[in-house]
């Protein structure tokens, strides 16, 4: 009877035991990483840089192009790179931050890479627009202004602009070399004035300039047409 009794005892303590391990184990925080899963890359779809006369490079930090992924406990670094095409991880000169300067004006594909902890990686690729603003002809009165939204664009984008009189008013669509893309030639009224531009009115993705021209002078802006 004894060593019954003894026997349940004992039991019991190991079961207590076993109990308050489980128990400590799940509120443990514990990283982990399923081989087979690899974390999900979030990046803004373009990226523009402008430049002007007093600021003539700018450096572009991982963190700045990716929309969420450093939050989740299964991320350990993120890099960017340039675009290569057949890769699997970043080069070994990969970094989490990448510079531009003025004369690098144009388009970068780029890769943001998302590493965890049991060493594996994933990517998603994205774009930055480099434009030198000191390229645009510096004509702005006080007498016109204009804006464009949204400024990237995919599809189109609506150009505003405020007419103080009634009048003749000319809005040019240049490239990024100065070449003449369309030309829109008429009479507005006084007050808020709009004009679309669709994906159809230009030629391909890049950076374009639109000059309005009104009877109290002129102004240069730039947009930039992207595809996704």
């Amino acid at each position: 009877m004894r060593n019954n009794f003894t026997w349940y005892f004992l039991t019991g303590i190991i079961l207590l035991l076993s109990l308050g391990g489980i128990k400590a184990q799940e509120s443990a925080k514990v990283r982990y990483t399923v081989d087979k899963v690899l974390p999900k890359v979030y990046c803004i779809n373009g990226l523009a840089i402008n430049f002007t006369d007093e600021n003539r490079e700018r450096i572009i930090s991982a963190r700045e192009i990716n929309m969420g992924s450093i939050d989740n406990i299964e991320i350990k670094t993120l890099k960017i790179a340039q675009h290569r095409p057949e890769a699997t991880a970043p080069a070994n000169d990969a970094t989490d931050q990448i510079e531009f300067t003025a004369k690098d004006v144009g388009k970068h594909k780029i890769d943001l890479w998302v590493g965890d902890f049991g060493g594996n990686w994933a990517r998603n690729s994205t774009y930055i627009l480099v434009n030198d603003l000191a390229l645009a002809k510096k004509e702005g009165t006080k007498e016109v202004y204009a804006n464009n939204y949204p400024n990237p664009f995919s599809r189109q984008t609506r150009i505003s602009f405020k007419m103080q009189k009634a009048g003749l008013v000319s809005v040019s669509i240049l490239d990024s070399k100065g070449i003449l893309i369309k030309e829109i030639k008429t009479i507005y009224p006084k007050g808020e004035q709009v004009i679309e531009i669709n994906k159809s009115d230009l030629p391909a993705e890049g950076i374009y300039y639109y000059q309005i021209t009104t009877e109290q002078g002129s102004i240069t802006k730039n947009m930039i047409m992207v595809n996704y």
